[in-house]
């Protein structure tokens, strides 16, 4: 029985349940989608613990934080257009000359991710290093979408995640390289203390433009 939003005995575990009731998703499957166990939802006391609070922001973004929480303003949130894609267990470092920090694992879907505007094919990764910041802070989320035609057409100015024929992965802004631009672009940096540097086009395995950067990752 769901209880009157007026009624004292309306709780945070009261309303995850009514949630979980319009949205016909069952407890279990609930726990399981965000890292919990089976019965998490029917083991809640008084709150909901951080970490548990962030893991449902990226999974189940139309549920509005305030209103789970302290039972303020309406159930869902505004209407996006949300898709969920694939966190990779890969990273992007946000530096030309530091190495990625995943390296020679077999790729795999750690979890899905709720990004507003995705498509069909992209999907998520952690970016690492802080040549990007405040653009992107390192351990950021970044979603990530394939260039297929980049050597035709790379659109500078944008930000990308450039994956190198040496197995690095790397996000930078992408500018045209006036001294040569047939053969080198220009990886730009958003922290002045990082300077900018030219890039062999040849250097270059695959293009993937940031389409998303979540920098707070939840709520």
């Amino acid at each position: 029985m769901i209880l009157n939003k007026y009624d004292m005995e309306y709780t945070v575990k009261q309303r995850l349940i009514e949630y979980l009731e319009y949205k016909n998703i069952s407890k279990s499957a609930f726990g399981k989608s965000i890292g919990a166990s089976n019965a998490y939802v029917t083991s809640i006391r008084k709150s909901i613990d951080d970490d548990k609070i962030k893991s449902i922001a990226l999974i189940y973004p139309d549920l509005n934080k305030d209103w789970l929480l302290y039972n303020k303003g309406e159930m869902l949130n505004p209407e996006k257009n949300y898709e969920l894609i694939p966190l990779m267990n890969m990273d992007g470092v946000c530096s030309p000359k530091r190495r990625n920090e995943i390296v020679d694992e077999s790729e795999y879907v750690v979890r899905l991710v709720a990004v507003d505007g995705a498509k069909n094919g992209d999907k998520c990764i952690i970016a690492t290093g802080d040549s990007m910041e405040p653009t992107i802070p390192s351990g950021s989320l970044v979603a990530i979408r394939e260039v297929e035609e980049w050597r035709e057409f790379f659109g500078f100015g944008n930000i990308f995640l450039l994956v190198l024929n040496d197995g690095r992965r790397m996000i930078k802004e992408v500018t045209r390289c006036d001294a040569n631009p047939k053969e080198y672009v220009v990886c730009v940096s958003h922290n002045k203390n990082h300077p900018d540097e030219e890039l062999k086009k040849d250097f270059i395995d695959s293009v993937w433009k940031v389409v998303k950067i979540l920098t707070d990752k939840g709520w």
